[in-house]
């Protein structure tokens, strides 16, 4: 792609990069509101048969390094104290950023409808936000924590044991491969199914892990109705730098594509949420960039770091005005709470 290099450089302006962003943005949707209801449903028809074609995860390596690889450094930087690296909720407008993790960690708590004792799986457990939440509120409870990362892994271990929480194992492995003998009374996964690509099978997978009380908690976030893959990587800045074969689902996607799990209940969350956590970031990003770069003194690893900045600082902004796009109407979040459901013969 022609701008990389501009992009590498930090050489445009953030006014421009916004005006490029929301230009495309707008693009995009008049592409998708001239569509008919029957082009709508084909293109979500479409989209749930390539999910059903592929396996559970691809590119997990690439996606992993592009996220959670990083230099620890950079990513825990632009977050909050409790390092939730997801979207959270702002109900009010006079709230830190740390304020508004927290709030929303018990709003997921809430929400899943937690109670002391019960084992819980968190997967894509990122930066340890929701388990160690967890594991201090509830000290019977047992939290796993499922991570891709090690990076992750020994951050969850070591704040572990720094603040006296006994009650967590952390797995390091890959969604994919990864199963459990042990049943799970709760199981959280926050904004890690969009990195999926087979739900149907996921979803399978997910349920041997569960008892018939069990119940799935998940945030993922979601276009109002038009899906999209992000496998593109020749013409995609986004693809082929931060979201190499995510997805976009659709409102109601992961009702329409299983059968193993009925929805209890669902939570729609304005887009604006997620750009008021991602202007925070970016607040954050700026004001901690000058130390970043002072870090490192070899000028090849400054300027290594530098691009990396510049390239973290457009992900946000493209994210940032995405989901405020439309007022927060057109890319939203969606919080699910889902139950085993009991299967007929005929389902099978």
């Amino acid at each position: 792609m022609w701008y990389e290099s501009l992009i590498d450089r930090g050489i445009l302006p953030r006014v421009v990069l916004r005006y490029a962003i929301k230009y495309g943005l707008g693009r995009y949707a008049r592409i998708v509101e001239r569509l008919t209801e029957e082009g709508v449903e084909r293109q979500q028809f479409k989209f749930r048969a390539d999910c059903l074609s592929k396996p559970i995860a691809i590119d997990v390596e690439i996606a992993n390094l592009q996220h959670y690889e990083l230099p620890d450094e950079l990513t825990r930087s632009v977050l909050g104290s409790h390092l939730k690296y997801s979207g959270s909720f702002w109900n009010e407008p006079t709230q830190s950023l740390n304020q508004i993790e927290f709030a929303t960690l018990e709003q997921y708590d809430m929400r899943a409808e937690v109670k002391s004792g019960q084992s819980i799986l968190d997967i894509g457990a990122g930066w340890g936000a929701l388990t160690l939440y967890l594991a201090k509120k509830y000290p019977e409870s047992v939290i796993t924590a499922l991570t891709n990362s090690l990076t992750q892994k020994n951050y969850i271990e070591k704040a572990a044991v720094e603040r006296n929480l006994h009650n967590i194992k952390v797995v390091k492995e890959d969604i994919a491969r990864i199963d459990f003998e042990k049943k799970f009374d709760r199981i959280f996964a926050i904004e890690i199914f969009e990195h999926t690509r087979n739900a149907k099978s996921l979803f399978e997978k997910i349920s041997s892990w569960m008892n018939p009380e069990s119940k799935l908690f998940f945030q993922v976030f979601s276009h109002k109705k038009y899906p999209q893959i992000f496998d593109d990587v020749a013409t995609s800045w986004m693809a082929k730098h931060y979201f190499t074969s995510g997805m976009m689902p659709y409102v109601g996607f992961y009702d329409d594509i299983q059968n193993v799990f009925r929805q209890e209940r669902q939570w729609y969350e304005s887009g604006i949420h997620y750009h008021k956590t991602l202007e925070f970031w970016l607040k954050n990003l700026d004001q901690k960039k000058p130390q970043l770069l002072k870090r490192v003194t070899n000028n090849e690893a400054k300027r290594s770091m530098n691009v990396q900045i510049n390239r973290f600082e457009l992900f946000i902004l493209i994210c940032s005005e995405l989901f405020r796009y439309n007022s927060g109407q057109d890319w939203h979040l969606m919080n699910y709470l889902y139950a085993p459901r009991q299967i007929t013969d005929e389902e099978k």
